[in-house]
């Protein structure tokens, strides 16, 4: 090593040394009774107090408890940058080479959330200035409601650069960190000067170790919160939105058993119920068919992909950071056994002069982040895809097709989950605390103190979420024998249709998928129909020609009352994001929030009302490959209390209770 690599070592080691030689730490996490310990950090660096952090949790934590890190960095090093600089600590290997692999290929501005140790460790990046990344980790912008989502049991402050200083309001950072605390959390920083001490004063903090470059103070109140009579309801033009999307959790849910009953065992149900079990819940997973994966998430072959834009909005943000996501949630699954598919890139072609047209916008935006999309010529992405490409297209090296009924059957062996197939809900009703789960004779199926709805269309089934606006579309698949030509095929094609390369279980093809907004809904609609077979064959060999002697479609043409398939509904949403979160109470909240149909800037101070433990996962559409891992584990952080992988406003976009906000403002309703 190399005395300049000496030095920063020797710098980093004494940097570190401030945060996580501390004798607290170790007594608190070996004693500890929670079962989840938060710390968050301001500034991400090369990432070292993280790797300490998580190795010191590993030798010293308790096997049935979670550490749970949350780290804002406005301006976080890329891949290639963090491999560099960690190479300093070859003792962290392990660490380090888990973080590297799962680090983001595209560090958006948001939350990026890494999974580590079978989910018992969780780190979340948040790429943000200190102040306003910290802010998203408040329930609400009201000030009413700007409760923590999760308080934080330690901090990492770090003392802020000469350069930095013009810029930053460190009292104000130090006040935000306060209120995302509790009484006696801790914070380590490296500054011990009389300004910070002062600082941490105004806060609440009281220091209560302090040596020559370092101090420990502890929070000893709550900074003051805002009084409601500050707030005049229905007042014009107010600052504030009205905080609907405020859940306030049940006064019994941290003493209730962890229990909870997922309703749906296609993708949906299966990811929800795999996080709940992961956070220590035990839970009762319910499937109407035989088998789980039966329905609209019965398809042998699924691809993973995003849809890119141009533009700045939330439907885009949401689509970069599901498929982050579900990429790292699905790439060990690749590695361990080709039963689940393979992560063999997502090709998307700019097959008509629309899609060149976009593909040119989203260059300008994207064409410096080749690790999550690359943009390739014809002569490359023929290449690539390993047979004859007549366009141009987008290239997602990280993404590939999954196997849905497969990925259910893993999801669901898992010891704290118990499998009821066969079994069909009919009503849900509460009790005391429990949910209860009943069939037609009102005979109890299960029991929970929170119940999860995943069962896409079939949730307008339930009182409590029959005003969802919900449309079933009808999706038909077509089954292709593969061929010596077709298995040439190495990546996944989209265009009008799409391809994944040949199933080697199955030895075949499933390509698709129609999209019949007009057929009948569930069951008479789940019948195949030849005109879709054909449908499906013509969206193969218009944008890709090699398809058409690869695959035989012109025999298929003639012989289509011999293809195999099947058809079934996606559930799709009017804005097209799934719906994830707690279930509002319909009358409750048109009578709460009337005033927005005469005003939408109305004040109205006063959080939703919603079903106390009642939760949603739906509403997918043909994505629910993509988009089901992370509102998955942003149920399970609701349910649970803890950091949610999303800021604020996509966890609001995501609500179930938009809709009726929107159609009050709207005057719908």
């Amino acid at each position: 090593m190399h005395d300049d690599a000496n030095e920063i070592r020797a710098k980093l080691e004494q940097y570190h040394q401030t945060f996580l030689e501390r004798p607290h730490l170790r007594d608190t996490w070996k004693n500890n009774t929670k079962t989840h310990f938060s710390v968050g950090e301001i500034g991400f660096n090369s990432g070292l107090n993280f790797l300490a952090t998580w190795r010191q949790w590993q030798q010293t934590a308790a096997n049935n408890t979670r550490l749970d890190y949350i780290c804002v960095e406005a301006n976080p090093p890329n891949r290639s940058e963090l491999r560099q600089a960690l190479a300093l600590w070859p003792e962290l290997s392990q660490y380090t080479n888990e973080l590297l692999e799962n680090y983001p290929a595209l560090l958006h501005s948001g939350f990026h959330r890494l999974l580590f140790d079978d989910r018992q460790v969780s780190f979340t990046l948040i790429v943000n200035s200190p102040s306003a990344g910290l802010e998203q980790l408040q329930q609400s912008a009201h000030p009413l409601f700007a409760n923590p989502l999760c308080a934080i049991d330690t901090w990492y402050y770090k003392s802020i650069s000469a350069s930095e200083k013009a810029g930053a309001d460190s009292e104000a950072l130090l006040m935000t960190m306060a209120k995302l605390s509790h009484p006696n959390s801790i914070l380590i920083s490296d500054n011990a000067d009389a300004s910070t001490q002062d600082q941490l004063s105004l806060a609440g903090f009281e220091v209560c170790k302090l040596e020559t470059a370092r101090l420990c103070a502890k929070l000893k109140e709550l900074p003051p919160r805002a009084k409601r009579e500050d707030f005049v309801e229905g007042a014009y033009n107010a600052p504030f939105a009205p905080p609907w999307n405020v859940s306030l959790r049940d006064k019994e849910a941290p003493s209730a058993p962890k229990t909870v009953t997922v309703i749906g065992g296609g993708i949906a149900g299966c990811h929800s119920a795999r996080a709940l079990a992961l956070k220590g819940y035990e839970v009762t997973l319910i499937e109407q068919e035989p088998e789980l994966a039966s329905q609209g998430s019965g398809n042998p072959q699924g691809v993973l992909y995003g849809k890119l834009s141009p533009r700045e909005e939330t439907l885009a943000e949401f689509n970069i950071s599901a498929l982050a996501f579900g990429q790292r949630a699905y790439s060990a699954l690749w590695s361990s056994s080709e039963a689940f598919g393979e992560q063999c890139g997502v090709l998307q072609l700019a097959h008509t002069a629309k899609e060149q047209k976009l593909h040119e916008a989203l260059r300008v935006r994207y064409g410096e982040d080749s690790e999550l999309v690359q943009f390739l010529s014809p002569a490359q992405a023929s290449e690539i895809a390993g047979i004859d490409i007549p366009h141009s297209g987008l290239f997602f090296p990280e993404a590939g097709w999954v196997n849905p009924k497969v990925l259910c059957q893993h999801l669901a062996e898992h010891p704290q989950i118990t499998i009821k197939r066969s079994t069909q809900v009919s009503e849900l009703t509460r009790t005391g605390n429990q949910w209860q789960a009943l069939d037609k004779q009102g005979g109890i199926l299960a029991s929970s103190s929170s119940l999860l709805i995943a069962t896409a269309g079939h949730a307008q089934y339930f009182s409590q979420t029959q005003h969802l606006p919900l449309k079933p579309v009808r999706g038909q698949v077509t089954y292709l024998a593969a061929s010596e030509a077709s298995r040439k095929l190495k990546t996944a094609l989209c265009s009008e249709g799409y391809i994944a390369p040949a199933d080697p279980l199955s030895n075949s093809h499933c390509i698709g998928a129609t999209f019949d907004v007009k057929a009948p809904f569930y069951p008479e609609g789940t019948n195949t129909q030849q005109s879709d077979h054909l449908e499906n064959l013509d969206k193969m060999d218009g944008p890709t020609p090699a398809l058409e002697g690869a695959l035989g479609l012109a025999q298929h043409r003639s012989e289509s009352e011999k293809l195999s398939g099947r058809a079934a509904y996606r559930c799709t949403t009017p804005d097209y994001l799934p719906i994830a979160g707690p279930a509002p109470k319909y009358a409750n909240f048109l009578e709460d929030y009337q005033l927005l149909r005469k005003n939408a800037k109305s004040s109205i101070p006063r959080a939703g009302n919603y079903w106390p433990g009642l939760y949603l996962n739906i509403g997918h559409g043909s994505r629910g490959l993509t988009y089901a891992a992370l509102t998955a584990e942003l149920l399970a952080a609701q349910i649970d209390g803890t950091t949610p992988p999303l800021p604020r406003h996509l966890i609001q976009a995501l609500s179930p209770a938009r809709f009726i906000i929107r159609d009050l403002i709207r005057k719908k309703i």
